[in-house]
């Protein structure tokens, strides 16, 4: 879980950005045509409810960042959502991963999101208007919608955002999340009647076994996706032809 007292000075001077549609002149030969454009795939239940008040609870849920290969939890990247999935939380979200998982020296970087077609829209927007948001300057992100999402926008949002068409980014379908939620989920019964620092402490516990878990089991699998025995020599491997 992300430190509170930051990121609670962040969502203090946050802000939102609405997306709004634009009016395009169309000029033609004849006449003079006024457009109204949908900028935006249409709006999906985590923006309609990004303002919904949850009064009876300290907290809505929680939101974060992983690696979209290996599964593992991006440390200090999970935060709590005061009233539903806002920019504001994922914005936080999303520079804290970038800052603790070891981007080092790379220039390109793919975040896949349920809703990259409005969210990276004034991304850059949020975070220079932010001093406690900040992304490398040497890093371009590259932005795309996970393979099951993407199929409940609208057409063309396949064909822009889908990670199939993302030159590089392999054979990722970038849901890997959900994954991790369904075993997450499983503790909240314990989590709802916490309080704030248990609930911290239970969630904490919980993300860094998962980590340490694929950490340990990795190894049992080389880069073919080939399943190693429990006892193997590695130079062995590295040596075959496959």
């Amino acid at each position: 879980m992300t430190n509170n007292s930051r990121y609670d000075e962040h969502l203090a001077i946050a802000t939102e950005s609405r997306n709004v549609s634009d009016r395009h002149m169309i000029f033609t030969v004849s006449l003079i045509l006024l457009m109204l454009q949908e900028q935006t795939c249409h709006r999906h239940r985590v923006q309609l409810n990004a303002e919904a008040s949850h009064n009876t609870s300290d907290c809505s849920g929680v939101g974060g960042h992983c690696c979209a290969r290996h599964g593992c939890f991006a440390p200090r990247s999970m935060v709590n959502f005061q009233k539903s999935e806002r920019q504001m939380n994922m914005d936080w979200s999303l520079c804290e991963a970038i800052a603790t998982t070891n981007i080092g020296r790379l220039k390109e970087l793919l975040h896949i999101y349920d809703v990259n077609c409005s969210y990276c829209k004034h991304l850059e927007e949020r975070i220079q208007r932010n001093p406690y948001l900040s992304i490398p300057d040497h890093l371009d992100l590259q932005h795309a919608i996970g393979l099951f999402h993407v199929h409940g926008h609208k057409d063309d949002c396949l064909y822009r955002w889908a990670t199939s068409y993302v030159p590089g980014a392999g054979m990722i379908d970038g849901e890997v999340m959900e994954t991790l939620w369904a075993v997450l989920n499983t503790v909240s019964r314990s989590t709802r009647t916490a309080s704030l620092v248990h609930r911290t402490e239970i969630l904490d516990d919980h993300m860094n076994d998962s980590n340490f878990k694929k950490m340990c089991n990795i190894g049992k699998t080389n880069v073919n996706g080939l399943k190693l025995p429990a006892q193997c020599d590695l130079s062995e491997i590295h040596n075959r032809k496959i």
